[in-house]
């Protein structure tokens, strides 16, 4: 029991670290050859990630905890910005403005990740346990890809028109992340294999996963 506590507070370690900066990354828009998407888009694909895992290894109730936990997280910083941002600015702090822009109350990135946030990992755990049933356990690599590719690329259309409609062209922005999200899926596989094979190993866990839903 001890074993699996510490294992499971080390994935929601990771998972909350993940979440908080790919959602401050989300506030840039980068480019990698012909594809444009936000910032916090390849931090915040490990989130599904951990998330397969943990349904995988210790089941979707479980999962579901570090998603609660990763969304209180996510608030509570959302307030703590906020908090920051009314503070008086130092004199010689001359982006006051670009802070409020990007971390403000109104600022629509923030608002976009919450909701963004809350579509996608629905769907992600929704997804990878009702394949998990119907696949009786097996088919890791289908379950991971399937359920991830379309969560991430859903909440990436949320984010995307949310955080960017009216500012920046969204099509192209939209079809990046959606491209973008298939790559990182099928690049991720094999360290959703390594994860399930370290906690099981590590945690001497024998059930099978689709008991543990």
């Amino acid at each position: 029991m001890f074993r699996k506590a510490n294992l499971l507070s080390f994935m929601t370690s990771l998972y909350v670290g993940f979440l908080i900066m790919g959602v401050l990354g989300g506030a840039k828009l980068v480019q990698i050859g012909a594809l444009q998407f936000d910032g916090g888009l390849i931090l915040y694909s490990m989130c599904f990630l951990i998330t397969d895992i943990v349904t995988e290894v210790y089941g979707k109730k479980n999962a579901i905890r570090i998603v609660v936990t990763g969304f209180y997280a996510l608030l509570v910083s959302f307030l703590a910005l906020q908090i920051v941002s009314v503070l008086p600015a130092s004199q010689e702090w001359s982006m006051q403005q670009e802070f409020e822009t990007v971390f403000g109350l109104g600022s629509r990135v923030m608002l976009a990740a919450i909701f963004a946030f809350l579509v996608s990992q629905y769907i992600d755990l929704s997804i990878f346990s009702g394949l998990l049933k119907k696949t009786n356990g097996k088919y890791l690599w289908l379950r991971n890809n399937v359920s991830s590719v379309i969560a991430n690329s859903i909440g990436n259309v949320v984010f995307s028109l949310i955080a960017f409609y009216g500012v920046y062209p969204v099509l192209p922005i939209v079809s990046s992340a959606v491209i973008a999200s298939v790559l990182l899926s099928l690049m991720d596989t094999p360290l959703v294999y390594l994860g399930v094979w370290i906690l099981k190993f590590k945690g001497r866990i024998t059930t099978k996963a689709t008991q543990l839903q």
